[in-house]
């Protein structure tokens, strides 16, 4: 049974200034002459068709009467997961299932859904969600409109809890934007690791074990431009305007980084917002042990050639200009 969510709107004559030149799109849905805005959630999915159902059920258990769609993109999952969640939703309007020809990763899959947010449904605000993400408040859709009116984000994220209610061990800190002499720099060192792949796993384990006994920083306070997780992001009607989409470049990894540095370079806003909450289940679908490390350093080194490959681009065409 599907928990009925209260919902937040604005008054019609509250959400649109004429005075503001080429004001965002603002998607058209009414009830008794208060108009509501329409919230896009992607969901790429490979191979983890039952981490997917429990996100959109999520959805659906806490925003049920809210204005949203729900986008599943398929990367071509050998298990033919997608077809099967493309027949469980096939009748469901809130929810539409796309079939990729082939695995496109993380930022490209995204951005078949969230172009499908913007341009087919009008979304005025799009979240990602990787598939072990679960929404847990029936609020969630008022709050992210609240912090945008209050705040102007670009792109927001909240705190994510883990299985047991506790709070991710993330810094959010003002990290510094990547740059090429850096990048090239932890490249040669993920190659270093690749050849030493046993010693290097061995020594993130341990390294990883000592993390999670530390007690996790308890964040009380809003903070802003700070790289925020992949895991779980809130795209504003500002970023969906001016930049509207992720890097394309990168299968896996790095997202982060990259989109951190793009808004930055807009002089736009992220923001970590106290008042959000989502549920971090677990990692999925990139396999366990040596195999999963090594996945992780080749495909990060193919993101830094990628966003090198771009930052000398755009160095470049600075310099023309």
């Amino acid at each position: 049974m599907r928990q009925t969510a209260q919902i937040q709107a604005y008054p019609m004559t509250a959400m649109i200034d004429a005075s503001t030149p080429n004001p965002a799109p603002v998607n058209k849905t009414f009830s008794a002459g208060i108009m509501i805005e329409k919230t896009g959630f992607v969901i790429v999915n490979y191979c983890t068709s039952d981490d997917v159902q429990l996100c959109i059920e999520s959805v659906f258990q806490y925003l049920d009467n809210e204005n949203f769609i729900i986008i599943v993109v398929d990367n071509n999952s050998p298990d033919k997961s997608g077809k099967k969640l493309q027949e469980k939703y096939d009748n469901e309007k809130k929810c539409e299932v796309i079939l990729n020809n082939s695995n496109l990763g993380y930022a490209r899959g995204n951005n078949i859904g969230i172009k499908l947010c913007i341009n087919k449904y009008n979304c005025d605000f799009v979240c990602i969600l990787n598939p072990d993400i679960r929404i847990t408040d029936n609020m969630f859709a008022s709050d992210i409109r609240g912090e945008y009116r209050e705040h102007m984000y670009d792109v927001l994220s909240g705190i994510i809890l883990d299985q047991d209610g506790n709070a991710a061990n993330i810094s959010y800190n003002n990290d510094d934007l990547i740059a090429i002499p850096k990048l090239k720099y932890r490249r040669m060192k993920c190659q270093v690791y690749r050849f030493f792949l046993p010693f290097f796993y061995l020594f993130s384990e341990i390294r990883n074990k000592r993390r999670q006994k530390r007690k996790n920083e308890v964040i009380t306070d809003n903070r802003y431009n700070v790289q925020l997780p992949g895991c779980f992001l809130v795209f504003s009607p500002d970023f969906l305007k001016n930049q509207g989409e992720l890097f394309p470049g990168t299968f896996m990894f790095m997202e982060e980084e990259i989109l951190y540095y793009q808004v930055m370079k807009r002089k736009a806003k992220t923001m970590f917002s106290t008042k959000i909450r989502v549920k971090h289940i677990g990692g999925v679908s990139r396999g366990s042990g040596l195999k999963r490390c090594n996945f992780t350093l080749k495909e990060t080194v193919k993101s830094m050639d990628k966003i090198i490959e771009f930052l000398a681009l755009e160095k470049s065409n600075d310099y023309l200009s």
